[in-house]
């Protein structure tokens, strides 16, 4: 695993960060509910990378454009989500039963991406779906952490959303 690998993985998580924080606002982040977020994020990177290990080989040289792209496009999606949150807080109010598991499916599905990116790009580890799992149980528990600290959590939404298009951008510039 390389520095790239690593960054991807702490940048994807701030909007786990985000989610926990939010969570422990609603008083229903728990420990186990922090484990059923990573586990979710686990159980969505694992089938992602091995999907990215095929699609190398068909896409070729291609690869770290595409690769960039789905980064930027992520980026991309998770700022309008923070200037425009209305379709996030509709996932966050409708399930509080179940905040655990939409949080980890909303969270989940961004680090997958990053992990079929990764993946694409040539890194077939099955210690980037773990990496990516435990930053996002480490980004949730700070989360809960910084209640007491931040009171509006839609800055850490926009940096995230900033820096993945950023990483993105400079993986295909890198590429050409």
């Amino acid at each position: 695993m390389d520095l790239f690998v690593f960054v991807t993985a702490i940048i994807v998580s701030i909007d786990a960060m985000a989610a926990g924080f939010a969570l422990a606002m609603r008083g229903s982040l728990t420990p186990k509910n922090i484990l059923v977020i990573g586990g979710i994020t686990l159980m969505l990177c694992l089938p992602a990378a091995l999907c990215g290990e095929y699609l190398q080989d068909v896409l070729g040289d291609n690869v770290n454009v595409i690769g960039g792209a789905i980064l930027i496009l992520v980026g991309a999606r998770n700022l309008s989500h923070a200037c425009f949150p209305e379709s996030k807080k509709m996932l966050l109010d409708k399930a509080k039963p179940f905040d655990a598991i939409a949080v980890g499916l909303a969270v989940g599905l961004d680090a997958a991406v990053a992990n079929l990116s990764i993946s694409l790009m040539g890194n077939h580890s099955v210690l980037v779906p773990l990496l990516f799992a435990a930053m996002h149980i480490i980004a949730v528990s700070i989360g809960y952490i910084c209640l007491s600290f931040f009171r509006h959590s839609k800055v850490l939404d926009v940096v995230s959303a900033l820096l993945l298009v950023a990483i993105g951008i400079y993986k295909v510039i890198g590429s050409v």
